[in-house]
């Protein structure tokens, strides 16, 4: 009977040692788990960073394509303003073309 007594014992104590690591993994899972959904918030954060950061990129190629547009207006209308002026200057040239012809026939006979 002592021998019984003694092996219940020690299986009482083995219980007693195998709860508290069933209680020790419990804790130390939950603790896992918290930061696996740490992590997953963070995953979160840093896609909507990302996402972001795409459409940051996204605009800076609209804004550079833009950019580009406005050079070529620019380019057109300094062409055109060009143009302006020498339209403008022809015009003067014909008047004092004119003049001078007009000019010169007050001297011939």
């Amino acid at each position: 009977m002592a021998s019984s007594s003694a092996d219940v014992g020690k299986r009482i104590d083995i219980t007693n040692k195998t709860g508290k690591s069933f209680e020790e993994i419990r804790t130390n899972v939950q603790s896992i788990t918290y930061e696996i959904g740490q992590i997953s918030e963070a995953s979160k954060v840093i896609s909507q960073h990302a996402n972001q950061v795409v459409g940051i990129e996204s605009m800076l190629e609209q804004t550079n394509e833009n950019t580009a547009i406005v050079q070529n207006i620019s380019a057109t209308t300094g062409n055109s303003m060009l143009l302006e002026e020498i339209a403008a200057s022809a015009e003067a040239l014909t008047e004092m073309l004119e003049n001078l012809q007009q000019t010169v026939q007050q001297y011939k006979y």
